[in-house]
Parts: C-alpha cells; sequence; structure tokens
C-alpha cells in the first residue's frame, strides 16, 4: 500500500503514514472521497450551465440577425 499523500509505501493495514503522519483510517479515505465526487459534480455543473447560457447567447444573436 502507498501513501495517497507522499507516496510512502506501507505495511497493508496501516492507519498513519510514518513519512507524514496522515490519516489513512478508512473513515478519512472515504470522506475524503465523498469531497471529491462533490467537487467534481460542481464542477460539471458549472462547465454545462455556461455551456447552456453560450448557446443560449448564440441563438439570441442569430434572432437579431
Amino acid at each position: 500500500m502507498r501513501c495517497p499523500h507522499c507516496g510512502q509505501s506501507l505495511p497493508k493495514g496501516t492507519l498513519t503514514c510514518q513519512r507524514c503522519n496522515a490519516d489513512l483510517s478508512p473513515t478519512r479515505r472515504r470522506k475524503d472521497l465523498l469531497v471529491t465526487l462533490l467537487v467534481a459534480l460542481i464542477a460539471i455543473a458549472a462547465i454545462m450551465l455556461l455551456t447552456h447560457l453560450v448557446l443560449c447567447w448564440h441563438d439570441a444573436q442569430m434572432l437579431l440577425d
């Protein structure tokens, strides 16, 4: 197993990295995963909204011509 923070090779089942003292408990890793997923979903929603706004603006410009 490797530490996701510093890359140190660790024995399987280690709860704390010996090099960087990162918390490697399953609860902490699950929370980190949820935060990452939430940020990804917000980013995708923002991109979709921006795309929609640009397309609506483009359609409005085409109607004016």
